[in-house]
């Protein structure tokens, strides 16, 4: 990651004071991703597979394997450390077959990519104030250009069969593809698999204006007014190139492709707010805020037909793997337009003008509610309908304490597009519950204990899928269970 910023300001001294900034921001990063994976199995002294000396007792972890399980009797684990020192000290007594090789490359291209990208950003702001300071207005433009570059894996079944001056593929008697070495072999699979096989390159840009105003109606009650656009980039895993294609000769008929086409998603976003700020001594503020949020080009997993405008970027023939062929195409793509609204409520205070026993206390609570609407296909993983948090915190010279509550509504996960799966199936995470708890006593200003308690009430997180027309009955797929987890310490300051 590299980066160059630099900016120059000036202060104007006109009938309106405005400060004006300009600047250049430039971003650089690289990608060099290898995952690759090791298959082998153990065959002993002996070289014979499943014999007396592939018994796993020698690699049993007498830790683990003696702890109670949660249900269920305790269960046996293998000590990995112990497992990788016998591969290290022997590694004649490991073997690897021709599947494991085979796999093993295929690990080794399909996890191969890289990728280079270089955003480079001028902008312009000016500052402002008005009517004697009472109103603040902030506003300007950014210009981001994204240069994205990289190379990713390359799997085409089609490289394995011979081919003649032409380019096309040479058939037998009985119009059979005449085979170099079968897919399934390790020499097929270093002439289908291509480690880094597939580039791409591509160019985006865009103008993103913003505007802030607040606006003192008194001293303490501020009016607020925003707006600015905004733009989120595809993840690298999305845009690398990666391709898994069938066999011609086969019944499949899905190519499954990243998108190196995929445009980020950009929004126009809209906030008014107000926010009244309490006296002293009770200091705290109380807030309201509505907000809107217009998306276009969002992102979601479609299925299309194999159009020649989806396989050119890949260099791929329609004569092989066109529609007219039957074939589709499964990729993230932009899916359309959608929009986020939603207002929030935010309560904040110190209870000064409680007796002197019971200062130190502090409460507060938000609640934000969302509203979302838009393409069925587009993937708002993690969007929340509806969340509530409320506390409070006792505070004294040596003691603090705060109690903490999150009521999370229905988290709305990916969207599953399994074969079969009806149209709009959703994972979703149920209504979760949770409280949080931490304390910390000083005994002096350097030293101190603290704990620190989180879900204490021991919530779980319950998994459904379900479509428009599944039985809620049927729809939870996964629990899982964290109990609390608790945190005891010392701070000290030397």
């Amino acid at each position: 990651m590299r980066s160059v910023y630099g900016w120059a300001k000036r202060d104007f001294d006109v009938r309106v004071p405005v400060t004006v900034k300009g600047g250049l921001d430039i971003r650089s990063q690289s990608r060099d991703l290898r995952r690759p994976t090791f298959n082998t199995a153990h065959v002993g002294l002996d070289r014979l597979s499943a014999s007396v000396d592939d018994n796993a007792s020698q690699w049993f972890d007498p830790v683990y394997g003696n702890r109670d399980m949660l249900y269920g009797p305790k269960m046996q684990w293998m000590d990995l450390s112990k497992i990788g020192s016998t591969f290290r000290e022997h590694p004649e007594y490991f073997n690897q077959s021709v599947t494991n090789q085979v796999n093993d490359y295929r690990s080794g291209v399909t996890t191969s990519q890289a990728i280079t990208e270089v955003i480079s950003a001028p902008f312009l702001r000016l500052d402002a104030k008005f009517f004697h300071g009472r109103l603040q207005m902030t506003g300007g433009v950014r210009y981001e250009r994204t240069d994205d570059a990289g190379d990713g894996p390359l799997v085409d079944p089609t490289r394995i069969y011979q081919r003649n001056a032409s380019g096309q593929i040479v058939r037998d008697s009985a119009g059979r593809p005449v085979v170099i070495a079968g897919l399934a072999t390790l020499a097929g699979t270093q002439l289908a698999y291509i480690e880094r096989g597939a580039s791409v390159e591509k160019t985006y840009d865009g103008f993103f204006p913003s505007l802030n105003a607040t606006f003192n109606i008194r001293h303490n009650l501020l009016a607020r007014f925003s707006y600015g656009r905004s733009i989120s980039r595809p993840d690298f895993g999305n845009i690398l190139p990666s391709a898994s294609l069938p066999d011609p000769e086969g019944t499949g008929r899905t190519i499954t492709l990243t998108n190196p086409n995929l445009k980020p998603w950009s929004a126009d976003s809209y906030g008014v707010a107000l926010e009244y700020y309490f006296n002293e001594p009770s200091s705290g503020v109380l807030s309201t805020r509505l907000y809107r949020r217009d998306i276009k080009d969002f992102w979601g997993t479609t299925t299309v037909p194999a159009t020649d405008d989806l396989l050119e970027p890949w260099g791929l023939d329609p004569a092989v793997y066109g529609e007219a062929l039957g074939y589709q195409v499964s990729t993230r793509a932009n899916v359309g337009k959608a929009r986020v609204s939603g207002m929030e409520f935010d309560y904040r205070q110190n209870l000064a003008f409680l007796p002197p026993w019971a200062r130190g206390l502090t409460v507060f609570a938000n609640l934000t509610l969302q509203h979302l609407e838009g393409s069925e296909r587009a993937s708002f993983g993690g969007f929340v309908a509806k969340t509530t948090n409320y506390g409070v915190t006792y505070s004294r010279a040596r003691l603090t304490v705060r109690l903490a509550v999150n009521l999370k509504g229905t988290v709305r996960q990916g969207q599953v597009t399994n074969a079969g799966t009806e149209p709009g199936t959703f994972a979703y995470l149920e209504p979760r519950n949770s409280l949080d708890l931490s304390g910390e006593y000083r005994f002096t200003r350097k030293f101190a204990i603290f704990v620190g308690g989180r879900n204490i009430n021991e919530a779980i997180d319950d998994t459904v899928i379900y479509g428009p027309n599944t039985p809620r009955d049927r729809s939870l797929s996964g629990r899982a269970d964290y109990r609390a987890y608790w945190n005891v310490g010392v701070k000290g300051t030397f």
